[in-house]
């Protein structure tokens, strides 16, 4: 719901984009799609949903009609109820999707180099992507460290142990209100936000450490998909501004 000509300073390289990749990991039954089910409740307002399938077809989506400039979504929330869907056409011969969404990720811009093909350009498109994990059917996603995708994902638990019969009982099914959620008249405009010297302190040190060669594989995006989900604890705390308790 933030759009894209709101972004992250540009701490290292240039202005960092928001989108954001989340895996939902449980067994199978374990909440992930109760757990999507809920957030749509908790979000009071329209979000274009989407399925993934090849590389081109993702930019197409973002895309929209270049004939019809309005056909173009705001954001796509792009959802994967099963992580075997994206192998499956990530093991495709000629597949472009695990690069493509390693791009977007970045917020860099997408296209192929031949005629006539689709083609968005850099910060102009939000998107964000939700994929269902069995944890014995991560292996193949971990494995793809050389190439930068496990790395781009925030990993949480569908599962939640407060969701017991005790709790039920003490607090029954009562209602609970959608989020508060800041006003669009504040994105109106082009921003660059605002972090707290820690966080850019944080991501400093993480940088060096990189240049030095002593971050693990799977760390080397750590501190900015930090930097996003602690944007992302602001707006849904109804402020534009991120803080240091965000941050922590």
């Amino acid at each position: 719901l933030v759009p894209p000509h709101i972004v992250l300073p540009p701490i290292v390289g240039g202005v960092g984009s928001l989108n954001s990749f989340f895996c939902l990991t449980s067994p199978s039954g374990g909440g992930k799609g109760a757990s999507v089910a809920v957030a749509k409740e908790l979000i009071p307002a329209y979000i274009f949903e989407a399925k993934l399938g090849s590389g081109e077809g993702f930019i197409k989506i973002l895309e929209g009609n270049p004939k019809e400039p309005d056909s173009r979504p705001g954001a796509v929330w792009f959802d994967a109820g099963e992580i075997d869907g994206i192998k499956a056409m990530g093991d495709r011969i000629g597949s472009t999707l695990l690069e493509k969404l390693r791009d977007a990720w970045m917020g860099a811009s997408l296209g192929f180099g031949y005629k006539d093909s689709s083609f968005v350009e850099a910060h102009s498109y939000r998107m964000t992507l939700t994929v269902g994990v069995q944890p014995r059917r991560a292996g193949w996603l971990l494995a793809d460290g050389g190439g930068g995708t496990p790395q781009r994902f925030m990993w949480f638990p569908a599962m939640d142990e407060r969701a017991n019969r005790v709790n039920r009982r003490r607090y029954g099914d009562h209602w609970v209100p959608a989020l508060t959620l800041p006003s669009a008249l504040k994105f109106q405009y082009p921003r660059t936000l605002v972090v707290p010297p820690e966080v850019k302190e944080s991501i400093e040190i993480a940088q060096e450490m990189k240049n030095f060669g002593r971050t693990d594989g799977l760390d080397t995006h750590a501190a900015f998909a930090r930097e996003k989900f602690a944007q992302a604890l602001a707006m849904i705390d109804g402020r534009t501004e991120m803080t240091a308790q965000d941050w922590s």
